[in-house]
């Protein structure tokens, strides 16, 4: 299968060497701030009765989504500079990340305030997607050190640099209470595991700072890594979970027996479910969990609402009523034993 048509030029045709990756791991470790899941909220009664259940059959295959998945991120995604809406003290948090992002362009001699420099990168990040859609993309991805050179003319080395310490500053990640503990019985028990997600160059590198570990130490089957910013289109275009399908054929697994894991119906169990893969929502934090197109329950969304406040106070209380888009097969209230028991003990021969 061939990759989607790339937005951009990447900013380096030759990746980071050994040195400049682990560098950047160490960037992630030096710059973490605490990140704790939420709670979420009651669901839907139609989720609530999936809580815990066993999936339909035995799966090979296991493929995780990353942000809001395995890491709780302060926006619950990638790269994006969200108002923390229901999250506590919101105008503290946002004063916080100005300050943060403020500092990290001062360090590498910037002279864009937080705002302007957003401001800048958010409308690359529109042009960009305005000129994939044109072409048929559903959602296309940017190459974040690209928007970086673009705005500032950093060489490849200092445009990723500073990607990582945007990341830090605008959306810090740890990982997500009990997934290391679920990723290693899911490799005990001999299942393949794979990412799907929406990211960037630095996700399996956030990923290696938060779990302490590389992709390939935690058993992640580097034949099975499919990430947005190498494809060029984004979840919930179809084109990483046909990828993802083309690349379990290569191991002779279909994608009825492997099981997406996510915490968007939208981006996540919707096209997985429609290509044919088993699927499970991952529920355990308010921040990140999404029912349908629009933002997370407990999050907020991605440019500032329209609405006035008490009607966007209203829209998200209405929330949960609203139709789903899609049912998972399991709903996975944390990665605790319910998590392990839904996904791993069919798994036991």
């Amino acid at each position: 299968m061939k990759h989607a048509e790339r937005d951009q030029p990447r900013v380096a045709p030759v990746p980071p060497d050994p040195a400049e990756l682990a560098a950047l791991v160490a960037l992630f470790r030096s710059r973490a701030m605490p990140v704790e899941p939420l709670p979420p909220p009651a669901l839907p009664a139609a989720l609530a009765a999936l809580s815990g259940r066993p999936l339909p059959r035995r799966p090979r295959a296991i493929l995780f989504d990353v942000y809001g998945t395995l890491l709780a991120s302060d926006s619950g995604e990638v790269g994006v500079r969200r108002a923390p809406g229901a999250v506590a003290a919101p105008r503290e948090a946002r004063s916080d990340r100005r300050k943060r992002l403020d500092a990290a362009l001062a360090r590498f001699g910037v002279t864009l305030g937080p705002e302007e420099f957003e401001s800048e990168f958010d409308r690359i990040v529109r042009r960009v997607h305005a000129e994939g859609r044109s072409r048929g993309l559903v959602q296309p991805e940017v190459d974040a050190p690209a928007v970086v050179a673009e705005i500032t003319g950093f060489d490849a080395r200092h445009a990723r640099e500073f990607c990582v310490e945007r990341e830090c500053a605008v959306n810090p990640a740890q990982a997500m209470p009990g997934a290391a503990d679920l990723i290693g019985q899911a490799r005990t028990e001999g299942l393949v595991l794979g990412i799907v997600s929406n990211a960037q160059f630095y996700t399996p590198l956030a990923l290696e700072a938060a779990f302490r570990a590389t992709l390939d130490g935690l058993g992640f089957d580097p034949r099975l890594r499919v990430l947005s910013h190498e494809l060029g289109a984004a979840k919930p275009d179809r084109a990483p979970y046909v990828l993802a399908a083309a690349l379990l054929a290569e191991m002779g697994i279909e994608p009825g027996d492997a099981v997406m894991v996510g915490n968007d119906l939208a981006n996540d169990v919707a096209p997985a479910r429609e290509l044919g893969f088993m699927t499970a929502l991952f529920a355990g934090d308010g921040r990140s969990l999404k029912l349908g197109g629009g933002p997370p329950l407990r999050g907020e969304p991605a440019q500032p609402s329209a609405r006035p406040p008490r009607e966007e106070g209203a829209a998200r209380a209405g929330a949960l009523e609203a139709p789903l888009p899609v049912l998972p097969d399991t709903v996975l209230p944390d990665f605790g034993s319910a998590a392990a028991r839904a996904l791993l003990v069919a798994a036991r021969p």
